[in-house]
């Protein structure tokens, strides 16, 4: 058996992961238009690019590569706040899950900043 990799251990990845667990969860129920379709797969699509790119950079050369992949993920993590937002003005999720999804965005984004300048430091 394999042994689990390394990425798993950081709680940056950890939280993540969680983060995109929630937007899964959450866009389970939005509806069948074309519009939340489109907004479904944006949201989704940099969600999940979070957790991808941390892993991506972690299992690369570490040190400035990582802080580079660091940065991209904090960069879909705004990207996909962007959407939640969206989501919920057009009503798409209901407030307490828009409030606890947002809440994990939020937390995310302050842990990479916070990764981000540990590695420049």
């Amino acid at each position: 058996m394999l042994e689990s990799p390394g990425y798993r251990q950081l709680v940056v990845w950890q939280r993540s992961h969680a983060f995109l667990r929630a937007v899964v969860d959450a866009i389970k129920v939005f509806p069948r238009s074309e519009e939340a379709r489109i907004l479904k797969t944006q949201l989704l699509r940099a969600s999940m690019s979070v957790p991808a790119n941390i892993v991506e950079g972690y299992g690369g050369q570490r040190g400035r590569n990582f802080t580079r992949y660091l940065r991209l993920s904090r960069g879909s993590a705004w990207e996909a706040e962007y959407w939640l937002l969206l989501a919920s003005e057009l009503r798409l999720l209901d407030d307490a899950v828009y409030r606890k999804v947002h809440g994990l965005c939020h937390e995310v984004i302050a842990i990479l900043t916070s990764a981000i300048r540990k590695q420049e430091s």
